[in-house]
């Protein structure tokens, strides 16, 4: 009797084991399923989701970002849509050849920058990076006023982003009942608008120029190099590309990253691990 009893409720978890991985395989597949994009886009519509996310760009302050940033031409020629709740715009854009202007002036460029930061000195006033590129902005202003145009073909990605992912994102836009983020990646901001990305690494990366024929050292000079790279470039903000992954695949990654950053980064598993023994003596030392 005992061993029938045993049998039924071997049979039942059996089959209560079953049923729950039918139903974890059924919501995975509903999931993966999810990942396709629900939201249709005319050209038109596509068109006013980038001009209102170029709109968006964290500007310096610098009359010459704006102007770079104003001066592309970006045009939505067609819309197709592929996984991962992705919309892939394929576009022409025109542009100034900023990184051009930058590599032909840049000596030029950084001895004013450096007239203007050794005047300040001299009359015992402070140096500072806003300074700088106040000084520096109509110049350059000027000299990509006058810089050659660009043109050609680029896909951009569009992602459909959960509420959560897109809570404090300027970027996100609200549509029907999600969110539509651009991928502002810096290959897509460099080509866009005229190398203003490979600008700003090379001026931060820059140790030398050519002044009055003599090499001048400016490797730590900052605020020289931050002023200058100021007129050029656009505040901080995420460049990564946004996480459109379903709700599974969502908490999935979430707890993948709650685990690095609480436990393999910087080797914390040590600390917590020693913690966790010390806690573990006193409690048995305690018990004795």
């Amino acid at each position: 009797m005992k061993k029938d009893n045993r049998k039924k409720k071997i049979i039942i978890e059996i089959a209560v084991a079953g049923v729950l991985l039918l139903a974890l395989a059924v919501a995975i597949i509903v999931d993966t399923l999810s990942t396709r994009s629900t939201v249709l886009l005319t050209e038109d519509q596509a068109q006013t989701l980038l001009n209102d996310t170029f709109e968006n760009l964290p500007l310096t302050g610098a009359v010459t970002a704006a102007g770079i940033i104003d001066g592309a031409n970006v045009t939505v020629n067609s819309v197709r849509y592929g996984g991962s709740r992705e919309m892939i715009f394929r576009c022409t854009y025109e542009t100034s050849d900023v990184l051009g202007v930058y590599k032909a002036n840049k000596d030029s460029l950084f001895s004013d920058a450096y007239d203007y930061c050794e005047e300040l000195r001299a009359d015992g006033q402070m140096v500072n990076a806003t300074k700088v590129r106040l000084f520096m902005d109509e110049r350059i202003t000027q000299l990509i006023s006058e810089a050659e145009k660009v043109n050609g073909e680029i896909e951009i990605s569009v992602y459909e982003v959960n509420a959560s992912v897109a809570e404090g994102d300027i970027f996100a836009a609200a549509y029907e009942d999600t969110f539509l983020r651009v991928y502002l990646s810096d290959e897509l901001l460099n080509t866009l608008f005229g190398g203003i990305v490979d600008i700003s690494a090379d001026i931060v990366n820059t140790e030398e120029f050519v002044y009055n024929g003599e090499t001048v050292s400016i490797e730590s000079q900052m605020t020289l190099k931050n002023g200058i790279r100021d007129c050029f470039g656009l505040r901080n903000f995420s460049t990564s590309k946004p996480d459109s992954s379903s709700f599974f695949l969502s908490k999935w990654n979430s707890f993948c990253d709650e685990f690095y950053r609480n436990f393999i980064y910087n080797a914390q598993w040590k600390y917590l691990a020693s913690g966790l023994g010390t806690t573990l003596a006193i409690t048995l030392l305690s018990a004795l």
